[in-house]
């Protein structure tokens, strides 16, 4: 039983849950020369502006490769596209998020 949830937990943290966001996402990623088929992990709304037309997404990316670990932000606004950055460091990657998600309403555990 327990192998099973395991499983269960692994197969939802891997799921993008929208497809555009999850191409925006894998382009990226071949831009940056990573492996297309490498698993997006930890895909989580972040920050969203009133109405609802632009949000912002935290997510991670293991390279197949190299086993490098990649920290994502996505800004994703459904009037006009998605924006989609990766860095090596979560450090860099935060700062990219503030810039996006500028006076936007935040995820509690982001505050």
């Amino acid at each position: 039983m327990k192998q099973w949830l395991t499983k269960l937990r692994e197969k939802w943290d891997g799921y993008v849950g929208d497809r555009e966001l999850e191409l925006a996402i894998r382009r990226e990623m071949v831009h940056r020369g990573l492996a297309r088929s490498s698993p997006i992990r930890g895909v989580r709304l972040a920050a969203i502006e009133r109405p609802g037309w632009v949000q912002v997404y935290e997510f991670q990316v293991q390279d197949q490769n190299s086993r490098t670990r990649w920290f994502g932000v996505a800004r994703d606004d459904g009037r006009k596209g998605t924006e989609v950055a990766l860095f090596d460091h979560a450090d860099l990657r935060d700062t990219q998020f503030r810039a996006w998600s500028q006076g936007m309403i935040l995820r509690p555990s982001r505050r």
